[in-house]
């Protein structure tokens, strides 16, 4: 008796195009369900495309009832016969332990088994694997080097994740030029994450010449593509006019348009905007709704803008709990404005139970991140004795720290001190110069006390114009002593 033969290859292929064709063309449900009844007999035989189908049939609940675990079966004998797009999704699967049992080892298995056949997709996911920490232990070196190779071979994300790498020299050197070139390649196939950061390259002249036309071309790019980031710049360029024509109600449009589909940029820009009038008209109310929504998103700026407006009744009631509750949150998320203002608020019980303590703590936290107001605030804790035993020592070192950031009453006062010698050597012509500093600012009491010494000749060659001039400047903004000492003067 003959042995018999098992069918030829070609045998099944020629099954599984023909019902494929009837997939794709027809349709007929009777007939997709003859076809793929056709494809299932083939996939029982080993062809790896039909199993392929098949494990899609199962994975989508086409045609058939949506079954995990036997799409991850499919992928798996698709894979085992060589087809590297299942291999590809089967490592996703053992990633996700999706129908099947999770293994980052399997994964990784399979991505490698594939990448060694060069399909881009693996080595793609290889690099991903390797730069995210999953499936294997993080490495920069090694996701570069993956996302390289499929790069080169035409993987759109793949050359997008290695003009990243290029641009922010991770698990490589640094190159924005090399960057670009790596965007632009994947922009001009249209991944719109790498439109917008080619934009961002022209915008700010990495690597490429500074051009602000081909940045809002990138930008307008990505923003076709709904890319929210895209969306804000785009908006931001036309109410510059930066690249584009002015035009502020298209400016406007972009950035709520993003701004309603979430993006906490945008929420934050529109916020300040109304807030202070600047490129958009003031409008208050419509400032407080645009912030609250960002300071919701943990915004920690928007979440301090907020808490102004609740505290000066800006765009809503004053409500000095609301502000506290704000400014308590920006607070804790590490702003620096906030700190400062809390700790204003437990200094004078601004919507919170008055507690000096928390103050100091405060003022000091938003003084070690160079927050001048701060830092004049507890130079007057410990110049006073307020909350902490009075130390001349630590007013002048945070009275310095906040004049050399600009405040300028921590400069009147360290003048001051200078001129009269408050915890220091006298210094006549240092407390001149601070004195000149803060007048120049538009301080009144720097410029009222500057042309007293002026008119006085105190630490200062007597100059009764220069004492003129500076008692001018404090009457303009009012000072009653100013304009008394001037109509004397000019007599």
């Amino acid at each position: 008796m003959t042995t018999p033969t098992s069918p030829p290859e070609e045998y099944f292929a020629e099954i599984y195009t023909r019902a494929r064709q009837i997939l794709l063309e027809s349709d007929n449900s009777g007939e997709h369900i003859f076809a793929l009844d056709c494809i299932a007999r083939t996939a029982e035989e080993g062809h790896p495309d039909s199993c392929f189908i098949m494990a899609q049939s199962y994975g989508a609940g086409s045609i058939v009832e949506k079954n995990e675990e036997k799409a991850a079966q499919y992928y798996q004998r698709a894979a085992e016969g060589g087809h590297l797009e299942a291999a590809v999704i089967l490592g996703v699967l053992y990633q996700d332990g999706q129908g099947i049992e999770k293994s980052p080892q399997q994964a990784m298995y399979w991505w490698h088994k594939a990448a060694e056949q060069g399909y881009p997709k693996a080595l793609f996911m290889l690099g991903y694997a390797y730069s995210s920490g999953s499936c294997t232990e993080k490495d920069d070196v090694k996701a570069t080097l993956f996302f390289h190779c499929a790069a080169e071979l035409g993987h759109t994300t793949a050359q997008r994740y290695y003009a990243q790498a290029l641009d922010h020299g991770t698990g490589i050197e640094p190159n924005p030029a090399k960057a670009a070139t790596w965007y632009r390649k994947a922009a001009e196939a249209g991944e719109e994450i790498a439109q917008y950061n080619l934009g961002t390259l022209y915008e700010e002249g990495r690597g490429v010449k500074q051009n602000d036309k081909k940045a809002a071309a990138w930008f307008r790019k990505a923003a076709e593509k709904e890319f929210l980031p895209a969306l804000h710049n785009l908006g931001i360029f036309y109410l510059l006019g930066r690249g584009v024509k002015q035009d502020t109600q298209k400016g406007e449009e972009l950035l709520i348009k993003a701004a309603s589909k979430g993006y906490i940029r945008a929420q934050y820009a529109l916020g300040s905007m109304y807030l202070k009038g600047t490129h958009l008209e003031r409008a208050p109310h419509h400032a407080v709704f645009a912030l609250r929504h960002a300071a919701l998103n943990n915004h920690t700026a928007a979440q301090c803008k907020l808490a102004y407006c609740y505290k000066n009744g800006i765009g809503t009631e004053q409500d000095y709990y609301a502000a506290a509750f704000w400014y308590k949150k920006a607070a804790e998320g590490g702003h620096p404005e906030a700190q400062f203002n809390l700790g204003i608020a437990y200094e004078c019980g601004y919507g919170v139970e008055p507690n000096m303590q928390d103050a100091l703590i405060l003022y000091s936290v938003a003084a070690e991140q160079g927050h001048p107001g701060a830092q004049y605030n507890l130079a007057l804790c410990y110049h006073y004795g307020r909350g902490v035993e009075a130390n001349m020592q630590e007013a002048l070192k945070y009275y310095r720290l906040a004049a050399d950031g600009g405040d300028v009453a921590a400069m009147f006062n360290l003048a001051v001190c200078s001129k009269e010698g408050i915890g220091m050597e006298k210094n006549a012509e240092e407390g001149i110069r601070l004195y000149t500093a803060a007048a120049e600012l538009g301080y009144v009491k720097a410029q009222v006390n500057l042309a007293s010494c002026y008119e006085q000749g105190d630490g200062v060659s007597t100059d009764l114009e220069k004492a003129k001039y500076w008692y001018q400047q404090a009457a303009n903004q009012g000072d009653g002593y100013a304009i008394q000492a001037l109509a004397q003067l000019c007599n």
